[in-house]
């Protein structure tokens, strides 16, 4: 490099310097730079700050111009503080030329995130692709994953688990998201949010810091107890009827339900203390709108520190679901712990809706039934029943074999197991793949009423020794509703969120869904021990061997397995004294993991319908999708019609 090129350069940083930060808040930089894109979000295009109209007081305070420095928020799912918190690590990046850094809870975790969610956002978003170095080999200038490089401000992404991450580095901007999930003690070195604050000493008071998390079990919620330690804003709007202000709170929904069956009669509506209207669903969003008069206000006006906002946001605000939805939720809940006294449902409800502690009074338990019991459980149906709409299946892979359970969904509530399936044979063969292939994608399966139906959709599992060999299985049948899926190590995480691109070996894109398992046994485990509401249905003879099944030389798979076998299964898992689910005697567990990948496989299904803009709003809906793709009809098994394309003369 020549002196003259040397002397331009450090001129131009000089001058860089020297030039004020441009004036913009986050609300208008996400607005003018932001674009999602449809494998990272349900809702991709051009990003609408509006949308989420909730956070748009947080994102003031996340802004450059508010003097707030550390902003904790305890929240519920779906309010949209996710992309946020990413707006904000790409601005002050990218306009303000700032070193920020964002953590999550695992490494598995923040690479996920990083690739599915924050790099799908910069290629999506023209200006912040030009902007930031690509990842890219035999380049001067390049990014990694973890570390997105630029010509002003840098982004790193970092985990909580390693003592090294918060060893080195100074910061100006720093999120610390689902701070739940954080270790208590980081390998001996202390209090994570204490380390990560020492990060941005440097930075004086242009320093921010945001943590958001759901919280966890009462009394050791690390954001529940951050956020009492401030004045506790809630997001405060005018009734539509009398204009006095309101904030949505659990207590003051008003709707009806059937006491027996706990089953929601009516649409969930939010009654003013004042005046006693009522507010409807539809109304929330505009009532949220700042220029409405909405804002944060305190609930604990005495704590006296202007540089710490703490703020509650429960899903109630959210313009992603409906009231109906949550309180439907609620209801299943509710009959739970009324008429079971099981807490597992409540306590993920109240973490993740209602955004507050649940103190469940759990320790280690073990499943309070036997095996008995659920043999007395089982119904007379040979056939299904005519009021399944669809069917769903959940395949867990073993080196041997297969297994699939099929499960038929009656409403999205209750539904009735038709058979756990023995596919015999290594998965890597193709003859075992073609023997599930016709048992997912072939075979018919009758009605009561006589009408023939075929699986919906199927999510199959890619952990265990056969990992390669299932992504090219999904791989090669991408254009099927076949979702490759593997357990997550979150307890709290929900059973199904947004997928991530993996690569095969030979270097080819497989999306993969990593599941809340520990939430999905949760509600399993929950229908499987409730012998009263009959929301999950058994038959007689529930195990069956697939047809045409391959057999292998050494560990044989058994043929003759009993209802008994099968229902010891089902409980031989119990919850240890952190909420995991876990098999001590690491006995055989696979028709409850089948039982959780078929309501994945059902849960996937109505995610991507959604994604492709297709809206389904109940069972009904999906019975009729059904139809049109042939996976419901007349007496006679169903085939498929070619479709005709006419070429002209």
């Amino acid at each position: 490099m020549s002196y003259k090129h040397a002397y331009i350069l450090i001129k131009d940083a000089f001058q860089k310097g020297l030039k004020p930060d441009p004036k913009m808040d986050l609300y208008e930089y996400s607005n003018t730079y932001r674009y999602l894109d449809s494998i990272g979000s349900v809702e991709y295009g051009k990003y609408d700050m509006d949308r989420i109209s909730c956070l748009i007081p947080v994102a003031e305070l996340l802004s450059p111009n508010s003097k707030v420095q550390e902003i904790y928020l305890c929240k519920g799912v779906q309010i949209g503080s996710t992309e946020l918190a990413n707006n904000a690590l790409m601005m002050y990046a990218h306009l303000y030329g700032r070193p920020v850094m964002g953590m999550l809870p695992t490494k598995d975790l923040t690479t996920r995130h990083a690739k599915k969610k924050f790099w799908s956002g910069i290629n999506a978003s023209p200006a912040l692709r030009d902007f930031f170095y690509p990842v890219k080999n035999g380049i001067a200038n390049v990014s990694s994953t973890l570390s997105i490089k630029s010509s002003g401000g840098e982004i790193d992404w970092l985990w909580s688990e390693s003592k090294s991450n918060y060893a080195s580095g100074t910061y100006m901007f720093i999120v610390a998201s689902d701070i739940d999930r954080y270790p208590d003690d980081v390998e001996g070195e202390g209090d994570p949010i204490g380390l990560l604050l020492k990060r941005l000493t440097t930075a004086g008071r242009k320093k921010k810091f945001f943590a958001e998390s759901s919280p966890t079990k009462k009394g050791k919620s690390k954001i529940y107890a951050e956020v009492l330690n401030g004045q506790q804003h809630r997001l405060y709007m005018h009734c539509p009827h009398c204009d006095d202000m309101i904030c949505f709170t659990k207590d003051g929904f008003v709707y009806e339900y059937d006491k027996e069956y706990y089953k929601l009669t009516s649409d969930v509506k939010y009654g003013c203390k004042n005046c006693g209207g009522l507010v409807e669903d539809w109304q929330k969003h505009e009532m949220a709108q700042p220029n409405k008069g909405a804002k944060l206000m305190p609930t604990n006006p005495t704590f006296d520190n202007d540089l710490r906002a703490t703020i509650f946001m429960p899903s109630y605000y959210s313009p992603f679901v409906t009231w109906n939805e949550l309180f439907i939720e609620y209801l299943t809940a509710l009959y739970d712990v009324e008429k079971k006294g099981k807490h597992l449902k409540m306590k993920v409800w109240t973490n993740t809706i209602d955004a507050s502690e649940y103190d469940d009074g759990s320790g280690e338990k073990e499943i309070d039934m036997s095996v008995q019991e659920l043999l007395d459980k089982r119904e007379e149906y040979i056939k299904i029943p005519d009021d399944i709409v669809m069917l769903s299946a959940g395949v867990d892979t073993q080196n041997n074999r297969f297994e699939v359970t099929l499960l038929g969904w009656k409403n999205n509530r209750e539904k009735y197991v038709i058979g756990h399936y023995v596919v015999g044979g290594d998965p890597k063969f193709k003859e075992t793949q073609e023997v599930l292939d016709t048992l997912l994608f072939e075979q018919t399966f009758e009605r009561e009423d006589g009408q023939h139906m075929k699986i919906v959709c199927s999510a199959i599992d890619t952990g265990g020794g056969r990992t390669d060999i299932i992504y090219e299985y999904c791989r090669s049948r991408k254009n099927k509703p076949l979702y490759a899926i593997k357990g997550g190590k979150d307890i709290e995480r929900e059973l199904v969120k947004e997928s991530s691109v993996v690569k095969t070996k030979s270097n080819r894109n497989v999306e993969l869904y990593v599941l809340g398992v520990n939430s999905g046994k949760d509600d399993v485990i929950s229908d499987v021990i409730d012998l009263d509401s009959r929301y999950l249905h058994f038959p007689h003879n529930v195990k069956k061997y697939a047809k045409g099944s391959v057999k292998v030389e050494k560990n044989e798979v058994a043929l003759d397995m009993s209802d008994e076998q099968y229902f010891t299964q089902l409980i031989v898992e119990s919850i240890n004294e952190n909420g995991r689910w876990v098999n001590k005697q690491q006995l055989p567990n696979e028709a409850v993991d089948c039982l959780v990948y078929a309501n994945a496989a059902y849960k996937i299904y109505r995610n991507v319908l959604k994604r492709n803009k297709i809206m389904i709003l109940d069972l009904d809906s999906l019975a009729e999708r059904g139809k049109k793709l042939g996976m419901v009809g007349g007496e006679k098994p169903l085939k498929r019609r070619r479709r005709m394309i006419n070429k002209g003369i």
